[in-house]
């Protein structure tokens, strides 16, 4: 043992330091195309001579084959520790100064001017497109209880026809998101207020117009939606269901005829016959019952639409509940009727909308354009709502087979 060393107080003595920094180890690292290179701990920055530290590591002649690339970044790390002193030759502090750049071979490497030609190259074209997949969609529109004929009529059209252009100006901002070519155009029952069956004694006295006028009003009305709604899709359905207003009685009960004797019936028929022989409506399709007053229809591949007026659910505490226990009774047995294989099903009558999903499937209530009778509605059933016409689309996926449900 040096007696100098063994008589130093511990701090004299050089304490036990790695002998490189972290990250920084001496030598040549290479994996068969590209490595890096770090140099020793040198006294002073001007030292550094790449091509001599290559000959060092892998022997003399080797940087005509190696190179650091110009223009590469280098990587240093300045590490005190202690050395011989390279003019006193005494053990003391001393800064080095490590080095690390990237290391090419000439063997395997494109010649940078090769390299700027090609990154050129692949700037100039262009990425391809990446085109969306949408699947298809078929918008479903009600038109529900619009009672032409009673008070405040022309309010009610004119509101009628703002709602269809909204729904018009709202599709481009669907077809972002889906194809949608298929219109579902439902009629859901009370779009003529009738004088013959209200329940007022007086009923005919308080109606703004006769049947024939009703008639005429909501003919027009249904053609001229027919007209704004026919060019926007290649595949058109239009169905329609029976409501009270439109049942033809003596009193509240006593039908004349049967169920499919009825205003909103008739109305459809007489508006397929006008479309029926003309060429541009040849896409056209019209589902009227006879005299059923629920509808099925298999409107997408494995979805069935279901329309009914509402007025035959008449028990549970508000109109949402009379919907829902009607629809699980004669939706549980297959033998009870059609609505067995129904995915959604869509009402009116309440006059304001709701929508609930019951045993994974969906009801909806649509809204009303009836302008003067939304008080008897409050009176009656303890709550108010804004006219409007309900739309929505439907899916053929699975899980829910609905989206985008809209008052306009």
């Amino acid at each position: 043992m040096n007696f100098e060393d063994f008589i130093k107080t511990k701090q004299d003595q050089e304490p036990h330091k790695p002998d490189h920094p972290k990250g920084f180890r001496p030598g040549i690292e290479w994996d068969g195309r590209k490595g890096t290179i770090t140099t020793k701990g040198l006294h002073n920055q001007e030292d550094l001579d790449w091509d001599a530290w290559i000959d060092y590591w892998l022997g003399v002649g080797a940087s005509k084959t190696f190179f650091i690339r110009k223009g590469d970044p280098i990587n240093f790390r300045v590490w005190d520790a202690w050395g011989k002193n390279p003019i006193t030759g005494e053990s003391e502090p001393t800064k080095f100064y490590y080095f690390k750049a990237n290391l090419y071979s000439r063997e395997n490497t494109v010649p940078d001017e090769d390299i700027e030609r090609l990154v050129q190259q692949v700037k100039r074209k262009k990425a391809p497109e990446r085109k969306k997949v949408k699947h298809k969609a078929a918008l479903v529109i009600g038109l529900a209880d619009w009672q032409i004929g009673k008070p405040n009529t022309e309010k009610a059209v004119d509101a009628y026809f703002k709602s269809i252009y909204s729904i018009v100006d709202n599709l481009s901002n669907l077809r972002r998101k889906y194809t949608i070519e298929k219109l579902v155009l439902c009629g859901m029952g009370d779009l003529l207020e009738n004088c013959s069956n209200n329940f007022s004694p007086t009923g005919l006295f308080e109606q703004e117009f006769d049947n024939r006028q009703q008639m005429k009003i909501a003919r027009r009305m249904l053609v001229k939606t027919i007209e704004i709604l026919a060019p926007k899709f290649t595949d058109i359905t239009v169905m329609c269901c029976f409501g009270n207003h439109g049942q033809k009685r003596q009193g509240k009960g006593n039908f004349e005829t049967t169920y499919g004797d009825n205003l909103d019936g008739e109305l459809f028929e007489n508006v397929s016959e006008i479309f029926a022989k003309a060429p541009a409506y040849k896409h056209v399709k019209w589902i009227i019952p006879e005299n059923d007053l629920t509808l099925s229809v298999q409107v997408l591949p494995n979805v069935v639409l279901s329309i009914h007026h509402g007025h035959s659910a008449k028990s549970g505490q508000n109109a949402q509940a009379k919907v829902v226990n009607w629809f699980r009774k004669m939706a549980s047995n297959k033998s009870q009727g059609q609505m067995y294989d129904t995915n959604v099903l869509m009402v009116g009558h309440f006059h304001h909308h709701f929508s609930v999903e019951v045993d994974e499937r969906l009801i909806i209530g649509c809204a009303a354009h009836d302008h003067s009778g939304q008080q008897y509605f409050a009176e009656t059933g303890g709550g108010s709502a804004l006219p409007g016409t309900t739309a929505f689309l439907l899916h053929s996926t699975k899980g829910r087979k609905w989206s985008d449900i809209n008052i306009y």
